[in-house]
Formats: structure tokens, sequence, C-alpha cells
């Protein structure tokens, strides 16, 4: 019905959900190649702090990404500012790991 009404739309996936495969990701994506949706983004499972997925974390077997912390003074001896570098700092760290799927098969 959206192409009839020539709306523009896209499909936005998350990949790193509880109890997800990487079978079943690849299935998502199948869904929304089969029926030509326009445009598909992935995005990664991120947990904001306070929600009830960031507290049941442990039930799951998520495992966030802490690697790519940056420390703010090296940050700013690459002359990104204090402002970029506090924005880069407090980036939310993405779910790489849980009980149905491994870093690796993502990687």
């Amino acid at each position: 019905q959206l192409r009839d009404r020539s709306i523009d739309f896209e499909v936005s996936l998350i990949y790193g959900l509880p109890r997800q495969t990487l079978q079943s990701f690849r299935e998502s994506v199948n869904w929304c190649l089969e029926r030509k949706v326009p445009r598909v983004k992935a995005w990664p499972l991120m947990l904001l702090r306070g929600t009830e997925l960031e507290r049941q974390k442990h039930h799951w077997g998520l495992v966030e990404d802490i690697d790519a912390a940056v420390e703010l003074g090296t940050m700013q001896d690459l002359g990104l500012g204090f402002a970029r570098a506090e924005r880069i700092m407090r980036r939310i760290p993405h779910v790489v790991q849980s009980n149905s799927f491994q870093r690796s098969e993502w990687e």
C-alpha cells in the first residue's frame, strides 16, 4: 500500500536482540529483500541505561562492546576539541554477544 500511494519508506532492523540468532536476522533481511523494501538499515542493539532490558542483560547474556571507549585526553591530543570528544565518550555501547549468538558471528 505504501508504494501504491508513492510513500517513501525504509525498514530499520536491530541486531543483537535477545533470542535472536544470525539465522533469524538473515531471515529478517531476506523478508525485506523479498518485498523489495527500498532501504534497509541495520543497527546494533544498544542498552539504554535504566531500562528494563538493561536491568535484565545478565538474564539474556548480553555483552556490550566497551572496547571502543577512548580516553578524553587522547581525543584532545588528536585535536578533536572538548565538545566532540565528550560526545564520543558518551556513545552508547552496543551488544556484541548474548545467550543466542557469539560475537564472532557478527564480525
